[in-house]
Protein backbone atom coordinates (compact mmCIF):
# COMPACT_ATOMS: atom_id res chain seq x y z
CA UNK A 1 0.00 0.00 0.00
CA UNK A 2 1.10 3.51 -0.82
CA UNK A 3 1.80 6.13 1.82
CA UNK A 4 -0.84 7.68 3.07
CA UNK A 5 -1.52 11.25 2.26
CA UNK A 6 -3.72 13.96 3.05
CA UNK A 7 -7.31 13.11 1.72
CA UNK A 8 -8.49 16.75 2.20
CA UNK A 9 -5.96 17.85 -1.20
CA UNK A 10 -7.01 14.72 -3.05
CA UNK A 11 -9.75 14.64 -5.17
CA UNK A 12 -12.61 12.69 -2.95
CA UNK A 13 -13.05 9.86 -5.61
CA UNK A 14 -8.94 8.83 -5.07
CA UNK A 15 -10.60 8.94 -0.81
CA UNK A 16 -13.36 6.32 -2.32
CA UNK A 17 -10.93 4.32 -3.97
CA UNK A 18 -8.59 3.58 -0.97
CA UNK A 19 -11.94 3.12 0.94
CA UNK A 20 -12.67 0.13 -0.77
CA UNK A 21 -9.60 -1.67 -1.98
CA UNK A 22 -7.99 -4.12 0.28
CA UNK A 23 -6.26 -2.01 1.79
CA UNK A 24 -6.62 -2.08 6.07
CA UNK A 25 -6.97 1.96 5.82
CA UNK A 26 -8.89 3.87 5.47
CA UNK A 27 -11.52 2.22 7.06
CA UNK A 28 -14.12 2.62 9.49
CA UNK A 29 -12.71 4.96 11.71
CA UNK A 30 -11.93 7.43 8.36
CA UNK A 31 -15.46 6.98 6.91
CA UNK A 32 -16.82 8.65 10.08
CA UNK A 33 -14.92 11.63 10.03
CA UNK A 34 -16.07 12.02 6.58
CA UNK A 35 -19.51 10.93 7.10
CA UNK A 36 -19.63 13.60 10.75
CA UNK A 37 -17.69 16.50 8.39
CA UNK A 38 -20.82 15.99 6.22
CA UNK A 39 -23.22 16.72 8.88
CA UNK A 40 -21.11 19.94 10.32
CA UNK A 41 -21.51 21.26 6.62
CA UNK A 42 -24.60 20.73 6.13
CA UNK A 43 -25.42 23.00 9.76
CA UNK A 44 -22.76 25.31 8.57
CA UNK A 45 -24.74 25.83 5.31
CA UNK A 46 -27.79 26.54 7.07
CA UNK A 47 -26.74 28.86 9.87
CA UNK A 48 -25.01 30.71 6.53
CA UNK A 49 -28.68 30.77 5.01
CA UNK A 50 -30.60 32.01 8.22
CA UNK A 51 -27.57 34.73 8.45
CA UNK A 52 -28.02 36.08 4.78
CA UNK A 53 -32.06 36.36 5.72
CA UNK A 54 -31.89 37.80 8.87
CA UNK A 55 -29.16 40.38 7.39
CA UNK A 56 -31.38 41.20 4.15
CA UNK A 57 -34.33 41.44 6.69
CA UNK A 58 -32.75 43.21 9.80
CA UNK A 59 -29.43 44.59 8.13
CA UNK A 60 -27.29 42.28 10.41
CA UNK A 61 -27.51 38.72 11.68
CA UNK A 62 -28.74 37.46 15.46
CA UNK A 63 -26.11 37.82 18.19
CA UNK A 64 -24.15 34.86 18.57
CA UNK A 65 -24.73 33.49 15.18
CA UNK A 66 -21.28 34.70 13.11
CA UNK A 67 -19.30 33.10 15.92
CA UNK A 68 -21.66 30.10 15.71
CA UNK A 69 -20.24 29.31 12.20
CA UNK A 70 -17.07 29.99 12.79
CA UNK A 71 -17.24 27.14 15.53
CA UNK A 72 -18.61 25.15 12.50
CA UNK A 73 -16.11 25.76 10.18
CA UNK A 74 -13.52 24.99 12.29
CA UNK A 75 -15.29 21.43 13.59
CA UNK A 76 -15.85 20.14 9.96
CA UNK A 77 -11.89 21.21 9.24
CA UNK A 78 -10.84 19.04 12.22
CA UNK A 79 -13.26 16.12 11.43
CA UNK A 80 -11.63 16.32 7.69
CA UNK A 81 -7.99 15.92 8.98
CA UNK A 82 -9.25 13.22 10.97
CA UNK A 83 -9.72 11.32 8.14
CA UNK A 84 -6.13 11.34 7.25
CA UNK A 85 -5.17 11.26 10.88
CA UNK A 86 -7.13 7.81 11.71
CA UNK A 87 -5.61 5.76 8.43
CA UNK A 88 -2.02 7.11 9.62
CA UNK A 89 -2.81 6.47 13.08
CA UNK A 90 -4.13 2.47 12.39
CA UNK A 91 -1.17 2.01 9.79
CA UNK A 92 1.21 3.03 12.39
CA UNK A 93 0.02 0.28 14.66
CA UNK A 94 0.44 -2.63 12.44
CA UNK A 95 3.45 -3.56 13.69
CA UNK A 96 2.43 -3.32 17.48
CA UNK A 97 -0.87 -5.09 16.83
CA UNK A 98 1.54 -8.40 16.13
CA UNK A 99 2.84 -7.94 20.21
CA UNK A 100 1.29 -10.17 22.89
CA UNK A 101 -2.28 -8.43 23.73
CA UNK A 102 -0.52 -8.14 27.18
CA UNK A 103 2.48 -6.52 26.08
CA UNK A 104 2.73 -2.46 26.61
CA UNK A 105 3.14 -1.91 23.36
CA UNK A 106 -0.05 -3.65 22.06
CA UNK A 107 -2.51 -1.68 25.18
CA UNK A 108 -0.65 1.25 24.29
CA UNK A 109 -1.59 0.70 20.40
CA UNK A 110 -5.55 0.49 21.48
CA UNK A 111 -5.25 3.75 23.22
CA UNK A 112 -3.75 5.75 20.33
CA UNK A 113 -6.71 3.83 17.95
CA UNK A 114 -9.40 4.84 20.36
CA UNK A 115 -8.39 8.62 20.67
CA UNK A 116 -9.70 9.42 17.82
CA UNK A 117 -12.82 7.77 17.48
CA UNK A 118 -13.62 9.35 20.87
CA UNK A 119 -12.51 12.53 19.05
CA UNK A 120 -15.11 11.98 16.48
CA UNK A 121 -18.11 11.84 18.92
CA UNK A 122 -17.11 14.66 20.67
CA UNK A 123 -17.11 16.83 17.67
CA UNK A 124 -20.47 15.48 16.29
CA UNK A 125 -22.00 16.20 19.87
CA UNK A 126 -20.22 20.16 20.30
CA UNK A 127 -21.28 20.42 16.44
CA UNK A 128 -25.05 19.23 16.79
CA UNK A 129 -25.33 21.25 20.04
CA UNK A 130 -24.37 24.23 18.33
CA UNK A 131 -26.92 23.48 14.64
CA UNK A 132 -29.83 23.06 17.57
CA UNK A 133 -29.29 26.93 17.97
CA UNK A 134 -30.77 26.79 14.44
CA UNK A 135 -33.51 25.43 15.11
CA UNK A 136 -36.31 28.23 15.69
CA UNK A 137 -34.80 30.53 13.11
CA UNK A 138 -34.58 28.04 9.89
CA UNK A 139 -37.26 28.71 7.04
CA UNK A 140 -39.42 25.74 5.99
CA UNK A 141 -37.03 25.32 2.60
CA UNK A 142 -33.76 24.42 5.52
CA UNK A 143 -35.71 21.82 7.37
CA UNK A 144 -34.49 18.98 5.38
CA UNK A 145 -30.89 20.14 5.71
CA UNK A 146 -30.70 20.80 9.25
CA UNK A 147 -32.85 17.26 10.07
CA UNK A 148 -30.22 15.24 7.50
CA UNK A 149 -27.19 17.24 9.24
CA UNK A 150 -28.67 14.75 12.29
CA UNK A 151 -28.75 11.92 10.76
CA UNK A 152 -25.61 12.52 9.27
CA UNK A 153 -24.30 13.28 12.65
CA UNK A 154 -25.70 10.73 14.55
CA UNK A 155 -24.46 8.24 11.86
CA UNK A 156 -20.81 9.59 12.45
CA UNK A 157 -20.99 9.35 16.05
CA UNK A 158 -22.58 5.64 15.76
CA UNK A 159 -19.57 4.31 13.35
CA UNK A 160 -16.85 6.24 15.46
CA UNK A 161 -18.52 4.44 18.93
CA UNK A 162 -18.01 1.19 17.23
CA UNK A 163 -14.27 2.18 16.60
CA UNK A 164 -14.41 2.99 20.35
CA UNK A 165 -15.62 -0.08 21.44
CA UNK A 166 -13.43 -2.53 19.37
CA UNK A 167 -10.71 -0.94 20.89
CA UNK A 168 -12.10 -0.92 24.80
CA UNK A 169 -12.65 -5.05 24.12
CA UNK A 170 -9.09 -5.68 24.25
CA UNK A 171 -7.83 -2.64 27.00
CA UNK A 172 -6.79 -4.47 29.85
CA UNK A 173 -6.64 -1.02 32.40
CA UNK A 174 -10.62 -1.68 33.29
CA UNK A 175 -11.00 2.12 35.14
CA UNK A 176 -10.08 3.48 31.80
CA UNK A 177 -12.62 1.00 30.36
CA UNK A 178 -15.37 1.62 32.29
CA UNK A 179 -14.40 5.84 32.34
CA UNK A 180 -14.43 5.92 28.14
CA UNK A 181 -17.83 3.54 28.46
CA UNK A 182 -19.39 6.02 30.66
CA UNK A 183 -18.19 8.72 28.58
CA UNK A 184 -20.09 7.33 25.18
CA UNK A 185 -23.21 6.52 26.97
CA UNK A 186 -23.04 10.63 28.01
CA UNK A 187 -22.26 11.35 24.41
CA UNK A 188 -24.58 9.13 23.04
CA UNK A 189 -27.50 10.67 25.63
CA UNK A 190 -26.87 13.93 24.53
CA UNK A 191 -26.57 13.70 20.66
CA UNK A 192 -30.13 11.61 20.58
CA UNK A 193 -31.67 14.73 22.51
CA UNK A 194 -29.73 17.20 20.05
CA UNK A 195 -31.15 15.18 16.94
CA UNK A 196 -34.45 15.35 18.70
CA UNK A 197 -34.19 18.89 18.39
CA UNK A 198 -32.56 18.95 14.91
CA UNK A 199 -35.16 17.01 13.05
CA UNK A 200 -38.38 18.84 14.83
CA UNK A 201 -37.10 21.85 13.16
CA UNK A 202 -40.06 24.25 13.17
CA UNK A 203 -40.13 25.93 9.85
CA UNK A 204 -39.87 29.89 10.21
CA UNK A 205 -42.33 32.07 8.81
Amino acid sequence: MAAITDYSKRPMAAFFEELGSAAPAPGGGSAAALTGAAGVALLEMVARLNAERETKKEGKPAAGVLPRIAKLEKIKKSLLGLVTQDAKTFMKSQKDFKEEKTSARYQEALMRNMQIPLEICALCVEAATLGAQERSRTGKWLVSDLSEAGILLLGAFGAGRLNVEINLKSLYDRALVSAAIKKMNAYSNKLKSLDAELSGAMPHA
